[in-house]
């Protein structure tokens, strides 16, 4: 895979050309979803939205984006609104949260308070009141397991990257009664310096029939924050 970003300065800030963002050489054409009626890939932490324009755009796929962040969807729906116009790319606005047997409550809240950071990759659900955020909002809650209940699993990838919410997301879908085959490649955030939970990680991939694994360093970026 070979690609290159151009760059414009939109804003006060560097963003990448939406013409001209990427070129994916040998996987343009990898993704049929569009011509089945589902969708190629999950991109789940979508943040500014970089991941999902590459995958539209230097790949042809079809892509659901996902963040609880509503800055993030907000600021997607407008940079990227041809591509949501002939609906190469669907946004969601959601937080996840582990089904309602799992997170002991007997019924799962519909909404939660999302901690907004000022760097919307690093924003996530209020765990508590005193948690600094820069700015909150209420947001819709689902789970993983539901999302694909409702549209099935995508064709080709899913990226789950969440701030404090890749493993509830994992979690929710090692019990529940999937309705369609996982894709055949999924990346997911490890926990950061937790070997008790990163071995807990392979063992819901291994349960959710993945064979192979690739493990990529990020302990710079783990002791950053």
């Amino acid at each position: 895979l070979q690609w290159a970003n151009k760059y414009k300065w939109v804003g006060a800030r560097w963003h990448p050309g939406i013409e001209n963002v990427s070129v994916a050489l040998g996987l343009h054409g990898i993704c049929k979803g569009r011509q089945t009626g589902s969708l190629d890939i999950f991109d789940f932490g979508t943040g500014m939205g970089w991941d999902s324009l590459f995958y539209g755009r230097g790949m042809g796929c079809s892509v659901l984006a996902v963040d609880g962040d509503p800055r993030s969807i907000d600021d997607m729906r407008k940079k990227l609104q041809p591509m949501v116009k002939n609906r190469q790319l669907s946004l969601l606005n959601v937080a996840m949260t582990l089904p309602r047997t799992e997170s002991g409550n007997e019924t799962m809240p519909s909404h939660s308070i999302f901690c907004m950071a000022k760097r919307p990759e690093w924003s996530q659900l209020r765990s508590n009141d005193g948690q600094a955020c820069d700015r909150v909002a209420r947001v819709p809650l689902t789970t993983c397991a539901d999302i694909v209940q409702r549209l099935q699993a995508p064709s080709v990838y899913w990226k789950i990257d969440m701030e404090d919410a890749s493993f509830t997301c994992l979690r929710s879908l090692s019990i529940a009664s999937l309705s369609s085959p996982m894709p055949p490649f999924l990346s997911i955030e490890a926990p950061c310096l937790d070997m008790t939970e990163m071995h807990e990680t392979l063992d819901l991939l291994s349960n959710l029939g993945y064979a192979r694994f690739k493990l990529v360093a990020q302990q710079l970026y783990c002791l950053a924050r």
